[in-house]
């Protein structure tokens, strides 16, 4: 906790930041130290937080973060334990990113209501052209997903399982 409130502190002064990288970072449910800052860094156009160990109660603190982050384009959150609450909270935050071309939540858990709660929220997207859920496990259904492309209008593109 303490080293990220440290991190905290020293993205809280670096407000022009265009692209931040904190992959395999063992954050966890500390993310929410680093909530006020991200918030903050509304000039990232890139954000990566993969590997992050971030579980539902992280990710809910980074999603709201990640409402005044209205100008990035590239975000990668894969490899988490989101889980449904995550993935809703990440969902309701995705309205305020116009911007988004790229989003990776692939290893995600968040079962079959997250997953329709990203798609759903994805449908009003223009720019977004990379969308991965690889190894998505649907909870209680049997099937895995590989890769799911949408377009821009919702519409499903192609699917792989």
């Amino acid at each position: 906790a303490e080293g990220c409130q440290t991190l905290s502190a020293t993205l809280g002064r670096l407000t022009a930041l265009a692209q931040l990288d904190l992959s395999n970072n063992k954050l966890g449910d500390h993310g929410g130290v680093l909530s006020t800052a991200l918030a903050a860094l509304c000039q990232v156009t890139s954000l990566n937080l993969s590997a992050c160990g971030l579980e539902a109660a992280g990710g809910i603190t980074v999603a709201s973060a990640l409402k005044n982050m209205t100008k990035v384009t590239s975000l990668d959150l894969s490899s988490n334990m989101l889980r449904l609450k995550g993935a809703q909270t990440v969902a309701s935050s995705l309205v305020h990113m116009q911007l988004l071309a790229s989003l990776n939540l692939r290893d995600n858990k968040m079962g079959f209501e997250g997953y329709t709660a990203i798609t759903q929220s994805l449908g009003q997207h223009p720019h977004l052209k990379d969308f991965w859920l690889e190894k998505f496990c649907l909870e209680g259904h049997s099937n895995v997903v590989t890769c799911v492309v949408w377009s821009p209008d919702g519409t499903k593109l192609a699917s792989a399982s």
